[in-house]
């Protein structure tokens, strides 16, 4: 992670007024964002050294992909989305998916539908790339350090980012 996931990229992050209206822009959002990407490219040095590419997604990728040669997939924690979350989007969602099947079974449980079920069971196949001591034994109840450090350390091309508890913000998408 030391080329900085900031640099060279064009990063925005929309509110949306509700849940529905948030998972039809991510749906909308994701089939431009490789499009958005090539006309933002603007990559060509890092830490001084002229590249062969004009993008930063593959060197941040190669950088934060933590899989050992057993665990490698079809995708690494950065990568373009891995699946649509709008029930008109939900007939794109024609690839396997990868979920964390115990984390899939309780959300479904817990009244979440389908599509985004699988969303966020997909991101807790892996573990935490970051973990702070003061902050192991936190009750998720109150807050969403836990969560967070697991939506956030999966960079996809989009990011679906519900409110944070006990806070007035409401439902996001990162683009």
């Amino acid at each position: 992670m030391g080329f900085g996931m900031g640099c060279s990229c064009l990063q925005m992050t929309f509110q949306a007024c509700s849940i529905e209206e948030g998972r039809h822009l991510y749906d909308q959002l994701a089939a431009v964002t490789p499009i958005v990407m090539a006309l933002s490219a603007g990559t060509p040095v890092f830490r001084g050294y002229l590249g062969d590419l004009d993008c930063r997604w593959s060197v941040i990728a190669g950088s934060v992909d933590d899989r050992t040669p057993e665990e490698r997939g079809l995708k690494s924690r950065y990568d373009s989305i891995s699946c649509y979350l709008s029930p008109e989007g939900a007939k794109y969602n024609d690839i396997e998916l990868v979920m964390d099947q115990e984390i899939y079974q309780q959300l479904v449980e817990n009244g979440i539908d389908d599509a985004l079920a699988r969303h966020y069971a997909h991101l807790f196949i892996r573990d935490p790339m970051t973990l702070f001591k003061e902050h192991v034994d936190e009750d998720d109840e109150q807050y969403s350090d836990h969560f967070e450090n697991i939506q956030s350390t999966n960079w996809q091309t989009m990011r679906f980012k519900p409110p944070p508890p006990n806070s007035p913000i409401g439902w996001r998408v990162e683009f």
